[in-house]
């Protein structure tokens, strides 16, 4: 798609709200091959401060997100404190569908941030695995911490159950080279490649089409992987953090 510079893109955004669609409805464009949707719900629904809009810009549309101080997540644990948070803060989209297990699966997307992500582990991409039998970690995470971009792999799962086992822990590669501003002076294209054909799998992440990492990546037994974008972290303060998010695409090969 046909980006404009930062300050144009910004005032684009503003006067094209009325193009924005209804956070129920399903999120994808012609230059998407995959659908999402909003899996719990937005702490915005309606009007001009909603969390997620569907806008568009130079004659194409892509999907903003936008998390305030307080926003709190609508999906049932966001409320409540965990892993050192009083709260989590949510808005997020959700794959309709999975990633088939056994594959070679690439995912790629436009990414571009507006405003903020300095805040301590701000999550803008997942690859999940939970599902309403598996309480299963993400096998893949990225996010900002306190402005370094960090790729988190999921190593050591046991798990067999929805509560047996280990469920594993996250191993960081923080990626060099890469600024918080690297990623708000121009859209950037992402590609995650999630190798599940072996035990363990193989992630790497490419950015521009430079190799960024690599590393060995599990997932529980009884996961389904699914791809998450948007923005999630911890309810510390972190301020408002703004990003979009365009031509994402997945495929998969044996």
């Amino acid at each position: 798609m046909q980006w404009l510079f930062v300050s144009l893109l910004i005032s684009c955004l503003v006067i094209s709200v009325g193009e924005a669609r209804s956070a129920s409805t399903t999120f994808k464009d012609n230059d998407w091959n995959v659908s999402f949707f909003s899996n719990c719900g937005f702490p915005v629904e309606r009007g001009n401060n909603r969390s997620v809009k569907t806008v568009r810009m130079a004659g194409d549309r892509a999907t903003w997100f936008t998390l305030r101080t307080g926003d709190v997540g609508t999906c049932s644990t966001d409320a409540r404190p965990r892993n050192n948070a009083p709260f989590w803060e949510r808005a997020e989209i959700k794959q309709r569908g999975y990633i088939e297990r056994g594959t070679l699966s690439s995912v790629s997307f436009s990414f571009l941030v507006l405003e903020g992500f300095r805040g301590t582990k701000e999550g803008f991409f997942q690859i999940h695995a939970h599902n309403d039998n598996c309480h299963a970690y993400p096998p893949v995470m990225m996010m900002f911490d306190r402005g370094q971009l960090v790729v988190r792999a999921l190593r050591n799962v046991t798990q067999k159950g929805r509560e047996t086992g280990s469920k594993g822990e996250h191993r960081n590669y923080p990626v060099r080279g890469y600024s918080l501003g690297s990623f708000m002076a121009a859209p950037v294209t992402i590609n995650v490649s999630y190798d599940t054909r072996t035990a363990p799998g193989t992630l790497s992440v490419k950015i521009n089409d430079k190799k960024v990492m690599t590393a060995p990546v599990e997932i529980a037994a009884c996961g389904t992987p699914h791809v998450k974008l948007g923005i999630y972290r911890p309810g510390r303060g972190s301020g408002t953090s703004t990003a979009v998010f365009d031509d994402v695409n997945l495929t998969s090969t044996r």
